[in-house]
């Protein structure tokens, strides 16, 4: 129920950004690889990320998040980082691929296509998105609170406030995020919504654990 109510908004149109028809399959296809973590199925989590990034590049984020997942234990770290790496191997090759493809097609020759970092700003010269990021942050100049960054932010308000309370591995889950977070504020646009959806799913749980154990202990005093 929590990301029910919450995925309507990573589909608002803001300014000039809009969301596409592939942001909703997203949205699952980053449930069910966070479903593959926490069952431990390798294999399904490749398969996932594969497909999944065929439909859209921000299944990157599930690549931290399976290695932050794994067990602290040094036996596991070895084997942890040569899987992380053959996902992020997965995810490149599914991510190039069709763009390649496209380019040879519309360009008669390959194109490797990278991340944006800056766009044009209202005098017209480049400004970088960490600029604009920044700036919309801390001013909300389009828009309001509710079709801001702070909105998708607001789901995870109950395990930050109660971070302790989480399980173990529900908090690496956690620190993963900037791995996500990061690139997004570096490369990407905060007033795009959409781009928030993949981490609607990990919200919506850890809110989930934390209101159910505060119901549950208030329920036990009463």
């Amino acid at each position: 129920m929590l990301a029910a109510a919450y995925i309507p908004w990573g589909f608002f149109v803001v300014g000039y950004r809009i969301a596409y028809p592939y942001d909703l399959p997203a949205i699952f296809f980053c449930a069910s690889g966070l479903l593959a973590i926490v069952a431990n199925r390798y294999w399904a989590l490749a398969a996932l990320i594969a497909i999944g990034t065929l439909n859209k590049e921000t299944m990157a984020w599930l690549i931290p998040a399976y290695c932050f997942y794994q067990p602290r234990d040094a036996r596991f770290a070895r084997e942890t980082l040569w899987r992380t790496a053959a996902l992020a191997a997965i995810f490149g090759v599914a991510y190039e691929t069709p763009r390649l493809w496209a380019s040879m097609w519309e360009f008669g020759r390959p194109i490797w296509l990278a991340a944006q970092t800056s766009t044009e700003g209202p005098d017209g010269c480049a400004v970088s998105f960490a600029k604009l990021n920044a700036l919309e942050f801390l001013r909300i100049e389009r828009g309001t609170a509710l079709q801001n960054v702070y909105w998708p932010l607001s789901l995870h308000l109950p395990a930050f406030l109660r971070f302790r309370h989480l399980p173990a591995e529900w908090r690496r889950l956690y620190w993963a995020a900037p791995f996500y977070l990061i690139p997004l504020f570096l490369w990407g646009n905060l007033v795009e919504l959409r781009l928030f959806n993949e981490m609607i799913p990990l919200g919506a749980i850890g809110a989930a654990w934390i209101l159910s154990r505060s119901y549950a202990g208030q329920s036990a005093a009463r």
